[in-house]
């Protein structure tokens, strides 16, 4: 069911310009205890261009069997600051289920922020003038995030549980030119002169 609606969410994101499949584990903090988790996640990608790009994760405990804990959906920006190699994505975070620690007995609330940097190692470099259909790109990327759960109402306790996690992991993205305001890096005609568009130096 997950998997599905992961494959979905790619899919309509790439028809956006590009999106970004990544896979990062490292350790959630809750309270005094530390969990090794296992991050899935799907989101958008501001290919060519800095933009605003949206996604969703979901967090396993490693040592559970990597049964989903939780369900996050995330906005953010993705911040072009080295084009080509570099790009840094903060954004805030909306989801359900409970802590990686462990799970409610139902389902609680979070919202909190997270921060996302991701070098290229691989793949078509991004600013390059060129008009790419499919352009695949290799990340390693390092993120973090912070924020709290809001117990059920059956809860034992209702106090607001806080949660931190850093993580290290790689990332596959898929970028495409059909329907970025890039378009390759080609300038429009400017009307009055040659009607041939003329490529960016």
């Amino acid at each position: 069911m997950i998997q599905a609606k992961l494959v979905t969410c790619t899919v309509l994101m790439l028809a956006l310009g590009g999106c970004g499949m990544q896979a990062t584990s490292g350790l959630a903090w809750t309270r005094h205890h530390s969990t090794p988790t296992l991050t899935v996640a799907a989101a958008s990608m501001g290919y060519r261009q800095s933009r605003g790009v949206v996604g969703m994760r979901v967090g396993m405990d490693i040592d559970k069997a990597l049964v989903p804990k939780n369900g996050i959906v995330h906005g953010g920006y993705d911040c072009r600051l080295g084009p080509g190699w570099f790009v840094f994505e903060p954004g805030f975070d909306l989801g359900l289920g409970g802590p990686i620690e462990s799970a409610y007995d139902s389902v609680g609330a979070y919202l909190g922020a997270s921060a996302t940097a991701r070098v290229r190692l691989a793949g078509v470099n991004d600013n390059d003038p060129a008009f790419n259909v499919v352009a695949p790109i290799g990340e390693v990327v390092l993120t973090g995030r912070g924020g709290g759960w809001m117990p059920p109402e059956d809860a034992a306790s209702a106090r607001l549980v806080g949660e931190w996690s850093a993580e290290l992991g790689v990332r596959f993205s898929l970028g495409s030119d059909l329907v970025t305001a890039a378009q390759g890096k080609v300038r429009p005609p400017v009307e009055g002169h040659d009607s041939k568009p003329a490529r960016a130096p």
